[in-house]
């Protein structure tokens, strides 16, 4: 189920075996086969409104389109992303760094989200019952976090420590 069901559906959320599921498994497996046998009131209660929402949802056989404000024509725009990391004063020398550089956008992109810790590392993904594990698969020393990811992995170090 999405996070913000977890905020809002808390008690079922709490009761949900399979936390990862898509909202299709959801549709085709029915939600009741993912919860523990016996619910308590307040989740009875949020199942109901649950179900309720499900049985609205009509899904289609193409695949899932991801959009965003920040793509034109399914491409990052990256000026469309740096004006908006602006806007809000955002604005340093390190975003300017990242920004302004000549790097291909899908670099700034990465680099942004390094600057803003919000590289898809595994112990994000493990916070978030992705992943089973956060140790580093390079490694296997340490959980992955965008730190170790890029300079603490001896995998990274030896790649940084490359002549030239």
């Amino acid at each position: 189920m999405a996070p913000h069901w977890r905020k809002k559906y808390p008690c079922l959320f709490s009761h949900c075996t399979h936390q990862g599921v898509s909202v299709r498994e959801v549709c085709n497996q029915g939600l009741t086969s993912m919860l523990v046998n016996r619910l308590s009131p307040k989740a009875a209660q949020e199942l109901l409104e649950v179900q309720a929402l499900i049985a609205s949802i009509t899904l289609g056989q193409q695949p899932d389109m991801r959009t965003s404000k920040f793509t034109i024509d399914r491409r990052l725009d990256s000026d469309r992303l740096y004006r908006s990391s602006t806007h809000y004063g955002n604005h340093s020398k390190i975003y300017g760094f990242v920004w302004k550089s000549h790097a291909p956008p899908c670099v700034k992109f990465f680099g942004w989200l390094l600057l803003k810790e919000r590289v898809r590392c595994k112990i994000n993904l493990h916070k978030k019952h992705v992943m089973d594990s956060d140790t580093c698969e390079l490694c296997g020393q340490a959980p992955e976090c965008y730190d170790h990811l890029i300079f603490q992995c001896t995998v990274a170090r030896a790649f940084w420590n490359q002549p030239g």
